[in-house]
């Protein structure tokens, strides 16, 4: 009768290892993009110019879920009028190339302010941030998130 060979344990688990390895990388990186506070608070202001403006500051959270991180490659903040849908005044944004690692959050601050106009005041406003996203594989991925406005 043939003699059975034993093979090393090892090179039974070096192909698991690897298979496993493999299994566990993800093919691109997985985004949640998320507006905080939910409503965004608009406070009256009066710089002592003799006008009211209306005021907001607010956070962009970013995290990755997946286990990839990657680049913020683009970022847009605007702030909306419900009714015309129409952007109302510029977003100051602490955005520039932002880095996201794997499974953790950055948080980027954003600032808002513009006259408040007679009639104007007290209109719903909608908070709105577009980002692209390049993850450290080279993919692609475009997200949005909106929240409300809520006055004091």
């Amino acid at each position: 009768m043939g003699q059975m060979k034993k093979m090393p344990a090892a090179l039974l688990v070096l192909p698991l290892v690897a298979l496993v390895t493999f299994a566990c990388t993800p093919a691109q990186a997985d985004l949640v993009v998320a507006i905080e506070p939910t409503p965004v608070l608009i406070t009256g202001f009066n710089p002592g110019h003799g006008f009211l403006s209306d005021n907001a500051q607010w956070s962009v959270r970013v995290t990755e879920m997946a286990g990839l991180g990657g680049d913020i490659v683009s970022f847009q903040s605007v702030v909306v009028d419900v009714a015309t849908g129409a952007p109302v005044g510029e977003v100051t944004s602490s955005a520039s190339l932002v880095h996201v690692k794997a499974h953790e959050s950055v948080t980027i601050d954003q600032r808002w302010g513009v006259p408040r106009v007679i009639g104007d005041a007290f209109r719903p406003r909608r908070f709105e941030v577009t980002l692209r996203f390049q993850d450290d594989k080279g993919n692609l991925s475009d997200h949005k998130a909106t929240a409300p406005s809520t006055y004091q």
